[in-house]
């Protein structure tokens, strides 16, 4: 091992002794790799790198959406709103199917 990375470690290994970490955001919680695998497999490279430098792509925001409306509809009992949330939720996959059809021409 290195020496920058053992400094590195040791810098984290302080930080979790001190507590830095205890009250991260999804602490505990599974990570949600919905808008990774929501991506086609080609694309995924290109839309991390992408994602990473903090753009995000039309169809990966919409993948996102249809994944809480997903949950939304999936949590409610009341007739009317699962009706209204699977309209919206089959909305937004025709519209991620036209821009995904873009990249395949």
């Amino acid at each position: 091992m290195n020496m920058a990375t053992r400094l590195v470690e040791d810098k984290i290994l302080q930080a979790r002794e001190r507590g830095d970490f205890d009250h991260l955001e999804g602490k505990g919680k599974p990570l949600d790799h919905s808008r990774y695998f929501g991506v086609p497999e080609p694309m995924r490279a290109a839309y991390t790198l992408l994602s990473n430098s903090g753009f995000t792509p039309p169809e990966v925001e919409l993948q996102r959406e249809i994944g809480e409306l997903r949950e939304r509809l999936a949590r409610t009992e009341d007739e009317a709103e699962r009706r209204a949330l699977s309209r919206k939720i089959d909305r937004k996959k025709i519209k991620v199917e036209g821009l995904l059809r873009r990249w395949q021409r």
